[in-house]
């Protein structure tokens, strides 16, 4: 990821979606006024800390990537509104893989 993003401080929403990108910098905190981050479609294992000060964020979108855990720091994000974790490799206690891989609203309904 180009270093400049972390300088586009007035940044609303980011889509850095299908570029194979394996890691995202923890400086991505610093837009502090993005509101919709999608990475879907990478090869991310883990996300970065910094996430967890996008105090204004309301969509996160890491469909299709290859985490296996989700940092605890995302019930810090107290604005999200939409976040989809589908496709990944994410366990999460109680839910079938295929309720989980349809997607967010599956999960609300479940």
């Amino acid at each position: 990821i180009n270093p400049v993003i972390e300088h586009l401080v007035n940044l609303e929403q980011l889509d850095l979606s299908h570029n194979k990108i394996e890691f995202i910098p923890d400086k991505i905190g610093n837009l502090n006024k993005l509101e919709n981050l999608n990475v879907s479609h990478n090869e991310l294992a883990n996300l970065p800390e910094g996430i967890s000060i996008l105090k204004n964020l309301i969509k996160l979108n890491i469909s299709h990537n290859r985490l296996e855990t989700l940092p605890t720091w995302l019930v810090l994000l107290k604005s999200l509104k939409y976040f989809d974790v589908s496709h990944n490799r994410v366990k999460i206690k109680g839910f079938p893989q295929e309720v989980i891989d349809r997607g967010p609203d599956s999960i609300l309904a479940y």
